[in-house]
């Protein structure tokens, strides 16, 4: 399952910024057992746009623990590390990650 990274001193697999915010983290659990952590949700989804992972999560701001980020409800309009916007709303969120994977991927030029 997920596993915590150290608190604003693990840095972003994709932007090197140092994860911090627990509201906004992401992480990915490689096929050799390495994890990496994301400060967004869309830095995860960058690093994946060609990239593998065995599983991969998000934090729940509001229950503050971590969820299986392809089963999650998100909303969009949060003020993320990266500006992203997307962050975990199980009851009232109305994206998949399918939904976010493409908003996010059609930002990139």
């Amino acid at each position: 399952g997920p596993v915590d990274p150290v608190w604003a001193k693990q840095p972003c697999a994709e932007c090197k910024m140092l994860v911090s915010d627990r509201r906004f983290a992401a992480q990915a659990l490689q096929a050799d057992g390495a994890r990496l952590y994301f400060d967004d949700i869309g830095c995860l989804v960058q690093h994946l746009r060609d990239k593998q992972a065995a599983r991969i999560w998000v934090r729940d701001a509001v229950h503050d623990g971590w969820v299986d980020a392809e089963s999650a409800r998100y909303r969009s309009g949060a003020l993320t590390p990266m500006n992203y916007g997307f962050e975990v709303d199980r009851e009232s969120g109305d994206l998949r990650f399918d939904d976010v994977k493409r908003e996010v991927l059609a930002r990139r030029p």
